[in-house]
């Protein structure tokens, strides 16, 4: 009979932190299905026990759709690779036997893709109570994660959507209850997810996008600009350092449109001391004129008389007009 391998002289423990955040999360195993494990699985091979720290092979490790990390930088997960090789696994993930006799995760997905990048064929596994259910996996998971390093927004908004669509949490309020958060931040979260999945991978290799108030106006900005420029966006950003109130004026100045100038049919005057400036706006039925270099104040006072005659004439004067209304 083929047996997993077992390590129970590594020496090492998971954080009295993590200790205390899983079993806060996970219940006695009540499930009928889970109870009725016995200590073989179908194929003959033997199942470990809670408690034990043993190398699982790859082939038998099911990741779980609601861990609360979703998305992972590929090169976060190549330099992983690297230090495990090097320095081999020291920390076991959060692992649990599942009723049918494969080994489910907790916590330590990115573990299991680099040992997987790697080439590696097995992962060492510390063995937990089962969860109750769904909801207390990924409640598990989560605290996990952020005890160590919190998932993105970007993680949150895929396995939310994943959540709230199979029914494992009712509703937003629900679910931001239970994860210690508000509605408008469930709800800002789950707008991400218009994001096209290209993006949102070229985001995920770079940290310092990921945070909800950069993700919200990278967001607002692509629905206003599209994917062209939002890709632009993306580099300029993470090059430039612009700030999420950068990002937010861009995305304004797109909304409010080109700004339109008044245009003017101008025509120049020029006199023996200086030069004059007619302009006409015929779109806004304004007039304009500028006459510049007139220092005698005897042709200044000549031409105030002149254009008050002619505004007379043409225009009628202010009391022929205040008149006119009483008659």
């Amino acid at each position: 009979m083929r047996a997993f391998k077992r390590r129970t002289d590594t020496g090492q423990t998971a954080s009295p932190a993590t200790v205390a955040a899983i079993e806060q999360t996970f219940t006695p195993r009540r499930v009928p299905e889970v109870d009725s494990v016995v200590s073989t699985s179908a194929d003959g091979m033997a199942l470990p026990k809670v408690g034990e720290v043993v190398d699982i092979p790859l082939a038998r490790i099911e990741k779980s759709k609601y861990n609360a990390r979703r998305i992972v930088a590929a090169a976060r997960n190549e330099d992983l690779a690297l230090s495990l090789e090097a320095d081999r696994q020291l920390v076991p993930v959060a692992a649990f036997v599942m009723p049918n006799g494969r080994i489910g995760l907790i916590d330590g997905q990115r573990r299991f893709e680099a040992q997987r990048l790697r080439g590696a064929e097995t992962l060492r596994c510390e063995i937990h109570e089962a969860p109750a259910d769904n909801r207390a996996l990924y409640l598990a998971s989560r605290r996990a994660n952020v005890e160590r390093e919190s998932q993105s927004p970007l993680d949150d908004a895929l396995v939310w959507q994943d959540l709230l669509r199979d029914g494992i949490f009712a509703s937003q309020a629900e679910l931001a209850r239970e994860v210690g958060t508000t509605e408008t931040t469930v709800s800002r979260t789950l707008g991400l997810i218009s994001i096209p999945t290209r993006f949102l991978h070229m985001i995920a290799e770079r940290p310092d996008l990921q945070n909800l108030r950069m993700l919200d106006a990278l967001k607002r900005y692509f629905d206003a600009a599209g994917e062209e420029a939002f890709e632009r966006m993306i580099y300029e950003v993470d090059h430039k350092g612009l700030s999420s109130r950068d990002v937010d004026s861009r995305r304004k100045a797109i909304e409010r449109g080109p700004v339109s100038r008044a245009r003017s049919d101008q025509r120049e005057l020029t006199f023996r001391n200086g030069q004059a400036t007619l302009k006409h706006f015929e779109a806004q039925g304004r007039i304009q004129l500028q006459i510049d270099a007139v220092r005698d104040p005897e042709i200044a006072q000549k031409l105030r008389e002149r254009l008050q005659q002619v505004l007379d004439e043409v225009l009628g004067s202010v009391d022929q007009q205040i008149a006119a209304g009483t008659d």
